[in-house]
């Protein structure tokens, strides 16, 4: 019979239809499905008469993107207690893990080598290194971090890679602690007979390797004696 013929009852096994109401159809297949679908619908025509029929096709895998989440996080300290040594070298270390979720087969892991990972800032020259579990550690010589002040934190920042290529910048924050001032026995030049000898803070021999410390105080505990003359500071005499 001629005449027109209308599709109704219009299904698929893996994804939802939308009626355009329009003579068309929109398919929205399931999140993350790949394989076969199945259409299942009625055809009728203009006296009424149905069939019921369907239709398949493939939907074909295209790459998911990974996220990638940090599980447990650290940090390293200055002269801190989670350190190894080794032939005379302190090394300081941190330990982590990060996850990925990839909703493709096969690729909730990470890249991974064992020359250690990029480091896209880390002026201490440390190493991170990661295992496809995402398990990670870092490690930097704790001589390389004498500089920084009490309290003082810089930042490293290491990228990583899951198994498809999902780039993520690992964050690992490196905390400075107060190094007390070293001071070196000096040689002070000779003086003369009845002649003021001047003296400048800078002669006492110390030195702060910390980053922005500077000369406090100094402390005279002995002084030649009374007879020999007198130690005058800012023009009060000291005793």
């Amino acid at each position: 019979d001629l005449g027109k013929l209308t599709v109704a009852n219009l299904h698929a096994d893996h994804g939802s239809i939308l009626d355009n109401q329009d003579g068309t159809y929109t398919f929205t297949p399931t999140k993350d499905y790949n394989g076969q679908v199945h259409f299942s619908y009625d055809v009728t025509d203009a006296h009424g008469g149905t069939t019921h029929t369907g239709a398949s096709t493939t939907l074909t895998a295209t790459p998911d993107g990974a996220i990638i989440s940090e599980v447990t996080t650290d940090h390293v300290t200055e002269d801190g207690s989670h350190s190894s040594h080794n032939a005379g070298v302190t090394t300081e270390l941190a330990n982590g893990r990060l996850q990925v979720v990839d909703p493709d087969s096969g690729e909730n892991k990470f890249q991974y080598s064992q020359f250690g990972e990029s480091a896209v800032h880390d002026p201490f020259g440390g190493m991170l290194r990661i295992d496809s579990l995402g398990n990670w550690g870092y490690s930097v010589n704790n001589a390389n971090l004498q500089h920084l002040a009490q309290g003082q934190t810089e930042t490293v920042i290491y990228r990583v890679h899951s198994y498809d290529g999902t780039a993520y910048e690992l964050h690992i924050d490196v905390v400075g602690t107060n190094d007390a001032p070293t001071v070196t026995q000096v040689a002070l030049s000779n003086g003369t007979e009845d002649t003021h000898y001047q003296m400048q803070a800078s002669q006492f021999g110390f030195t702060d390797v910390d980053s922005g410390d500077t000369l406090h105080s100094v402390a005279i505990t002995d002084l030649p004696p009374a007879t020999q003359g007198k130690f005058v500071l800012d023009g009060h005499d000291v005793t």
